[in-house]
């Protein structure tokens, strides 16, 4: 009776040796560590290269923006982190990206594609979306309080002055001018036709 192997321990005559079979489990568990690493590398690898892309335009981001946080992170599945909810992992095939986010409904595939261009151009209108939305937000926030401001601080005195009643107030010494002008003109008027009468009607004065 022949030996047979089969991938698997030796027989030793009808006995089989433990010391074999334990180095071929020892292999065995070796060979699949080293796929799990080898594929966690070339998930991580990949992402790099993303991150290497975004990079210029994590420069160009306003340092006083909080909400952004590209960051590699080397776990149990390596992910490339845009913000605090969206981040960039590796498919199921390993070679695909993935671009996730994290709702209140749930887990949300944003894009999927395996062009690494692509990868960053998608990562890259998002982040621009989410500049566009802050500054419209800030500008919002400019416009209601400019509109907001009815009362202005009186610099001398510290007092609020109400805008609406200070216009008023500046009508107030228009009116009496022009009533002033109004009777200036009607005593004109009538020294004149006094002066008229006297001229041609001396002897009734």
């Amino acid at each position: 009776m022949s030996n047979s192997t089969h991938g698997g321990p030796k027989l030793v005559g009808k006995t089989r040796s433990l010391k074999e079979a334990l180095d071929f489990a020892k292999n065995r568990e070796a060979d699949r560590s080293d796929v799990v690493v080898d594929m966690k590398a070339a998930e991580q690898a990949r992402l790099e290269l993303l991150a290497n892309e975004l990079r210029p335009l994590l420069n160009e981001i306003d340092e006083t923006d909080e909400r952004f946080d590209f960051a590699l992170t080397k776990g149990e599945r390596p992910r490339l982190w845009i913000d605090m909810t969206s981040f960039v992992v590796m498919g199921h095939d390993k070679r695909s990206y993935r671009f996730l986010k994290d709702t209140r409904m749930g887990r949300m595939v944003l894009a999927e594609t395996h062009d690494m261009d692509k990868a960053a151009d998608i990562v890259s209108e998002y982040v621009a979306d989410k500049v566009l939305e802050r500054e419209r937000a800030m500008e919002g926030e400019w416009e209601s309080l400019k509109n907001s401001t009815a009362l202005t601080k009186d610099v001398e005195g510290g007092a609020l002055i109400n805008t609406s009643r200070v216009g008023s107030a500046k009508t107030k010494p228009s009116i009496w001018k022009s009533l002033g002008w109004f009777i200036f003109g009607a005593f004109c008027c009538v020294a004149a036709l006094a002066a008229v009468a006297f001229v041609l009607v001396p002897d009734a004065f």
